[in-house]
């Protein structure tokens, strides 16, 4: 009977008697590091770091990082460096200016048309007169608004808490925002645009949890004496549109929603506009985790990563349970007096969240969730402060800026194997097998692993006996091979591993790593690692060991 290797599970037998017994994982549970090793769940693994989870089987090294910066820029000679503090994109409707990514290095603004990396591809845009950044710097956003009195109606809105001097700007130069009709612009924590109107969160201690709005068209007139007060006695931290009418109020230890009544907003007679909570003990510690996915929201709290879902009748659904409790022992190692910069991102079914781990300031790696497998992993060698999708030519892409030189990266880039020239150290770390328990020994006869990738395409094996440290055992180097592994979507689906199928058909391959060379243990743990520029695949593996004889004397 056909096998299909994306669908194997652990199969293994207690080593109780005197007989050999195996057993399989596919590393489809991902990464789990609340339990100890030997106690974690069938598929799961200690540490799946720069691996992703797909199809319910692989684990694949993940994709590198392209630098798209340059050295030099039109407009100010060599390209300025420093903290990303915000990126954004300006889709112009009509015009002939295309798409453009904008970013604030340091203290200068950047425009850059996803071309190249030449000087005609970069701009440095010089700073009106009158504007200067706020003494300690805030939240940046930057927001398109559709402003009905503007020749030009796009108009990429530049806001930072702390600022009263607000940019804008069209494919020109920056020019400063000013008010009309007695009405005036304002920023603050959080800002967006939405039913046609700018909404700002008040920042500070006057304003905090204060939402704000404009009038219909005219983002620059904002009225403050309007505004809907949420909570005074918590921080607010993010706003997002939730259905066609709801807005989400992230605070730090509550989650509030604003019903707005459209029919009748603004009118002090009918107007029915409501605020309700949601949560009233769980919020957000970091403003930029908070990413929408569907109707679904992702964010970091001070007890791990949440997911706000609605419900059948298009409610928000209570925070309970956060879905990283299986990796707790990773979400403890977060450096919680800088979490405030954690910054998250939705992206092909994954959300991505960089936080500083460890004794780390700064954001040094990246907790990934793979919403479909419900499957954890980790990545490091990102450094970002921010992320942003971005379409240039139909096609779309994510970037992030580098949160200490200010470089620009494209991520997950299909066709790179380094991160900018840097190879990727990708390790996985399985659960410690003790076939049955810690209480007698084992004799450990070999591990199969069954993988494929690109040719010259390396994998180590290391072994730690019972609590020892890993030590290097072979490294397998993939040989040339045939068609790739047919799976959904692919020309080859429908490829199964059956009694008539040659290892090496579709770049498959099994490497036997023996390990009948150690002494009996009780327990072993295995580390495969690929750190070599070509892309490696593992599809599961099975280990193999025998009782010691003496445990049945």
């Amino acid at each position: 009977m056909p096998v299909d290797p994306r669908v194997f599970q652990r199969r293994s037998q207690l080593l109780d008697s005197p007989i050999g017994a195996f057993e399989i994982d596919s590393l489809s549970g991902g990464m789990n590091t609340k339990a100890h090793p030997t106690r974690i769940g069938p598929n799961e693994a200690a540490l799946i770091q720069n691996f992703l989870i797909k199809q319910g089987a692989f684990a694949e090294k993940r994709s590198g990082s392209v630098d798209k910066s340059g050295t030099t820029v039109s407009g100010g000679g060599t390209r300025p460096t420093g903290k990303t503090y915000a990126m954004g994109h300006y889709y112009p409707t009509s015009g002939s200016l295309g798409n453009r990514l904008l970013m604030n290095v340091g203290e200068e603004f950047l425009a850059w048309d996803g071309k190249g990396t030449g000087v005609s591809n970069w701009t440095q845009l010089a700073k009106p007169g009158g504007f200067a950044f706020p003494a300690t710097r805030g939240k940046m956003r930057m927001v398109q608004v559709f402003d009905f009195n503007e020749a030009t109606k796009d108009q990429l809105y530049i806001l930072e808490e702390g600022s009263t001097k607000i940019l804008k700007w069209s494919g020109g130069i920056l020019s400063l925002v000013s008010g009309s009709g007695g009405l005036d612009p304002a920023a603050g924590r959080d800002a967006l645009f939405w039913l046609s109107r700018l909404w700002i969160a008040g920042g500070g201690e006057e304003e905090n949890g204060y939402i704000y709005f404009s009038q219909i068209g005219e983002p620059n007139r904002i009225n403050k004496s309007a505004g809907y007060l949420i909570n005074p006695s918590d921080e607010t931290m993010r706003i997002v549109p939730f259905m066609q009418n709801g807005l989400l109020v992230f605070q730090r230890d509550s989650i509030w929603i604003l019903d707005i009544d459209q029919a009748n907003f603004g009118d002090l007679t009918f107007d029915a506009t409501s605020i309700m909570p949601i949560n009233t003990d769980i919020g957000t510690v970091a403003p930029d985790s908070v990413v929408q996915a569907g109707h679904d929201f992702f964010f970091l709290s001070r007890h791990g990563v949440h997911r706000l879902a609605k419900t059948e009748r298009d409610r928000p659904l209570g925070v309970t349970i956060p879905i990283s409790d299986k990796i707790k022992g990773t979400m403890d190692r977060v450096n919680w007096t800088y979490a405030y910069d954690c910054v998250g991102m939705v992206w092909d079914n994954l959300y991505m969240l960089a936080v500083p781990l460890d004794s780390a300031t700064t954001n040094s790696h990246i907790l990934v969730y793979d919403m479909v497998e419900d499957a954890w992993s980790i990545f490091d060698g990102w450094t970002p402060s921010a992320f942003l999708p971005v379409r240039f030519t139909e096609e779309d892409a994510l970037y992030y800026g580098d949160l200490s030189t200010g470089k620009l990266y494209e991520a997950l880039e299909s066709s790179a194997d380094t991160d900018s020239g840097t190879n990727i150290e990708s390790i996985i770390e399985t659960a410690r097998f003790s076939f049955g328990g810690t209480t007698f020994r084992k004799h450990f006869q070999y591990l199969d692993l069954y993988v494929y990738g690109g040719t010259g395409g390396a994998v180590e094996l290391y072994v730690g006996k019972d609590e020892a440290a890993f030590s290097l055992v072979d490294t397998y180097t993939i040989t040339s091979g045939g068609l790739a592994l047919g799976v959904t979507g692919d020309a080859n689906s429908g490829f199964v591993l059956d009694d008539t199928a040659i290892l090496s058909d579709g770049g498959l391959f099994r490497k036997r790593f023996y390990l009948d060379r150690f002494e009996a243990c009780r327990e072993m743990q295995f580390k495969f690692r690929s750190s070599g520029q070509n892309k490696v695949k593992i599809l599961y593996f099975s280990v193999s060991a025998l009782p010691e004889m003496e445990n049945f004397d």
